[in-house]
């Protein structure tokens, strides 16, 4: 039971990790996040953030490697966002 439980906490790190990948590549060659919330990927961020101090203080590899690829994505994403933002492209 406990071989299950750990594939399926890899799978579930595997698949939350890729989920932005997509997204964020089409971002960095568009440049375009006016259809993006700012305060949705803000609260990502921040959630990202939770979930990898929470997974240090209870040990949980696949929970700190999830959710370090998915800070890095969100990051770029929401500094893009903020970027265009400030550079007047786009309200927030």
């Amino acid at each position: 039971m406990e071989l299950t439980i750990n594939i399926l906490s890899w799978i579930g790190a595997i698949l939350t990790s890729i989920v932005l990948i997509p997204q964020s590549f089409k971002i960095i060659r568009t440049r375009d996040t006016k259809s993006l919330s700012l305060y949705m990927y803000i609260i990502f961020v921040l959630s990202a953030i939770t979930w990898i101090i929470f997974a240090i203080l209870s040990n949980q590899p696949a929970i700190i490697k999830t959710n370090t690829i998915v800070l890095f994505f969100a990051s770029i994403i929401l500094i893009l966002k903020i970027n265009n933002i400030f550079r007047k492209k786009e309200k927030s």
